[in-house]
């Protein structure tokens, strides 16, 4: 038998393991899909197999925003899904290899770890102290980058072009997986917004204690938004100051009834402006007041303000801080928006109740208090109502 023949013979179990592979990944992503696109599922899934299948010691996939911040993060040890820092995710799209990765869009195999400057190492990891090899690759779907998937293993030279051509082709269809696990959400999430609108529109119809009302719209917004904390504030017009009303989440019960100028803050810039604001990064913003903070205990690390508005005047704001996301999206800011017009017409029908329960006290007492007699008839002379005179 010649040589040419006993290699192929040795790769042929080999093949058909990753041709296997390929199969079992390509079954996977059949099966969330029918059972509703749970990439928390199926990823940890793919990136356990991945490791397995190509003699990996460990592996990574990272699930990245339109701004490169890691959405969602898996490592694998030895088949043991583990957590990873937040700060070293971070740390790692902002300078390591996944960062070359994504802004190349392009895979990168590292034989020697040591020798790559592209390489961060988790200082708890052998990889800082000892050689490792690395294959990278890009998630990449309608020409966007949407994730990185890592796999790294002890020792020089580990990998070759055939796993790298494997590992690509699970990225290929994974990536295809998350894109349709977001339009899934995002249109699960429409329709939250939707129902959430619509439930928030009949408590407002159907209450005129304002209290209550303001309470039942910071709830149903907490539902979709998951933040920290959110809060509602009115103007007073004799000072010029919002006033802050009613407020859910931590340190809530501390922030109702701080007062801020209209020229401070950036809930006061909202309210000046009448104009929506999305601030991922307070600390740099020379708007930004800490007097929330310092009152609550809370860090406000990310806001987004809009503006409740009546025919054109604002009659106050309705915040938000600290999404579990870590960021807010424009997504979240015309979800506020809309919630602070539902807002403004809570308020438009509170005021207009309270404004005609003033007109007819003055009616009464003008009509009960006359010296005069006065005597209300229909038009056919009927006596329907006689004051005290009379």
């Amino acid at each position: 038998m010649s040589i040419f023949t006993d290699k192929l013979t040795e790769s042929e179990p080999k093949s058909e393991s990753r041709l296997q592979l390929l199969y079992s990944v390509n079954h996977m992503l059949r099966q969330v899909e029918a059972d509703g696109l749970d990439i928390h599922i199926i990823l940890p899934r793919i990136l356990k197999l991945s490791v397995r299948e190509l003699g990996a010691f460990s592996g990574s996939i990272f699930v990245i925003d339109e701004r490169l911040h890691v959405e969602h993060a898996w490592h694998i040890t030895e088949n043991q899904e583990e957590t990873i820092r937040t700060g070293f995710t971070e740390q790692a799209m902002a300078q390591g290899l996944a960062r070359w990765v994504v802004e190349n869009q392009h895979a990168a195999t590292i034989h020697n770890t040591l020798e790559d400057a592209r390489w961060l190492s988790n200082p708890s990891s052998p990889s800082s102290r000892e050689a490792w090899s690395a294959l990278s690759v890009p998630l990449i779907t309608r020409a966007r980058v949407v994730g990185v998937i890592t796999i790294t293993t002890p020792g020089q030279n580990q990998f070759d072009q055939a796993d790298l051509d494997m590992l690509e082709a699970i990225a290929s269809q994974a990536a295809i997986t998350i894109a349709s696990a977001r339009l899934y959400s995002d249109s699960q999430r429409r329709l939250r917004v939707t129902s959430l609108l619509f439930e928030a529109s009949q408590v407002i119809n159907s209450s005129l204690d304002i209290d209550r009302v303001m309470a039942s719209l910071l709830g149903k917004m907490n539902e979709l938004l998951n933040v920290e904390s959110l809060s509602i504030a009115l103007v007073d017009n004799r000072t010029n100051e919002l006033v802050f009303q009613v407020s859910a989440g931590d340190g809530g019960d501390d922030l109702v009834g701080l007062r801020l100028p209209a020229d401070r803050g950036i809930s006061g810039w909202v309210m000046s402006h009448g104009e929506p604001q999305l601030v991922n990064d307070p600390s740099a913003d020379s708007r930004f007041n800490s007097a929330g903070d310092a009152r609550t205990g809370v860090k406000t690390r990310a806001i987004i303000c809009a503006p409740i508005k009546s025919q054109a005047v604002v009659l106050g704001t309705l915040q938000a801080i600290n999404p579990a996301s870590g960021h807010f999206t424009e997504d979240d800011l015309a979800l506020l928006v809309n919630l602070a017009n539902l807002a403004a017409s809570a308020f438009a029908n509170a005021n207009q109740f309270a404004a005609t329960q003033a007109a007819e006290a003055r009616y009464l007492s003008l009509f009960e208090d006359n010296i005069d007699p006065i005597l209300l008839t229909t038009t056919t002379g009927k006596i329907i109502e006689v004051n005290r005179k009379a």
